[in-house]
C-alpha cells in the first residue's frame, strides 16, 4: 500500500508545472445590442462605453449599434453579429422579454448568442439598471491552471489601479464521486489517496496564481491580484466571494472545445447575479 501512495506522490510532484505567461487582449470592435431605440439606444451604448472605460479595453475598438428598430427576432441578431463581426457583443438581459423571471433565464438573446456563434459576449443588468463603477474583476473557473486565456480577459478588463481577483473552486460533489471510485480500488489506500489527489489539485492552480502574481507586479503593477483556491460547492462559493469582494464584472468560460451548450456553473452564475455584468468566454 505504501508503495502504491509513493508512486502517486512522485508522480504528482512531477507533474508539469503551469505557469501564467500572459498575453495581450485585441479588441478592435464591439457591437451594442438592445431593444431601446433613438435616443435611448445610443444612451445605453454610452453607458456601456462608460462602464468599459477604466479597463485596458477603454476607449479602444470601434463601437457599432444595433437598436430595437434594427431586428425582429433572433436569428436577425444572429444575422447582424455575423454580419458586423465584432470581436465582443455586449448585450443586456432580457432584450424585448420584459416579462421573464430573472432567476430562471438570461433570455433569449443571450441565451443563444452565447451558444451559436463563438464570440465573447458581455452580458450587462437589464436596462434601467445602473452599472457599476469597474474596479474589481473576479476570474471564476474549476481549471485555472488550463485556462490562461480567461485570466488574460480578466487583465484586461480591469482598472490599471484595480483589483483582479483568479478564483479556482475544486467542486466537492464531483470529488466526492472521486473518493467513491476510489473507495472500490481494493489496492488503494481510500483515507490517503483522496487527501494526497485533492492536495495535487489545489496545489497546481495556487502555483498558477503565485506565478500570475508575479507576471503582473512585473506588467501592472498598479493592479492588485489576489488569489482564492478552494474546495467546496462552486456556484455557491463564487456567489459568496463576488459579494463578499463587491465585484463589479465575473469574467467565466462557457463551453470546452466542441461543446455547444453553455456550463452550468456559468450559466447559474450569469442567471443568479442578475445585477452583475459578465463576460461570458
Amino acid at each position: 500500500m505504501s508503495d502504491k501512495l509513493d508512486q502517486f506522490e512522485s508522480a504528482f510532484r512531477h507533474t508539469e508545472r503551469h505557469l501564467y505567461e500572459g498575453s495581450d487582449v485585441e479588441i478592435n470592435s464591439l457591437l451594442y445590442v438592445t431593444d431601446a431605440q433613438g435616443k435611448d439606444g445610443r444612451q445605453g451604448m454610452a453607458d456601456a462605453k462608460a462602464f468599459l472605460s477604466p479597463s485596458r479595453l477603454g476607449g479602444k475598438g470601434n463601437w457599432s449599434l444595433m437598436d430595437g428598430g434594427g431586428w425582429t427576432d433572433i436569428e436577425s441578431v444572429l444575422r447582424g453579429v455575423e454580419e458586423g463581426n465584432p470581436d465582443v457583443v455586449v448585450v443586456p438581459r432580457f432584450l424585448k422579454e420584459e416579462f421573464i423571471h430573472p432567476t430562471h433565464s438570461l433570455g433569449v438573446v443571450l441565451d443563444v448568442l452565447t451558444q451559436a456563434q463563438p464570440r465573447p459576449v458581455l452580458a450587462l443588468p437589464q436596462r434601467g439598471i445602473a452599472l457599476p463603477q469597474l474596479e474589481r474583476v473576479m476570474v471564476a473557473t474549476d481549471h485555472l491552471a488550463d485556462n490562461e486565456a480567461l485570466v488574460d480577459w480578466g487583465a484586461a478588463m480591469a482598472a490599471p489601479e484595480g483589483m483582479l481577483l483568479l478564483v479556482h473552486v475544486e467542486d466537492d460533489l464531483v470529488f466526492k464521486r472521486y473518493k467513491e471510485a476510489i473507495s472500490r480500488i481494493p489496492d488503494l489506500d481510500s483515507a490517503e489517496t483522496p487527501v494526497l489527489i485533492l492536495e495535487q489539485l489545489l496545489h497546481e492552480p495556487r502555483g498558477f496564481i503565485k506565478s500570475a502574481v508575479a507576471s503582473f507586479a512585473r506588467t501592472r503593477p498598479g493592479l492588485t491580484v489576489q488569489g482564492v483556491v478552494e474546495s467546496g460547492h462552486d456556484t455557491a462559493v463564487f456567489k459568496e466571494l463576488a459579494r463578499e469582494k463587491d465585484v463589479d464584472l465575473l469574467v467565466v468560460s462557457t463551453k470546452d472545445d466542441g461543446q455547444q451548450a453553455m456550463h452550468g456553473t456559468a450559466y447559474a452564475l450569469a442567471i443568479e447575479m442578475p445585477q452583475l455584468p459578465v463576460m461570458l468566454l
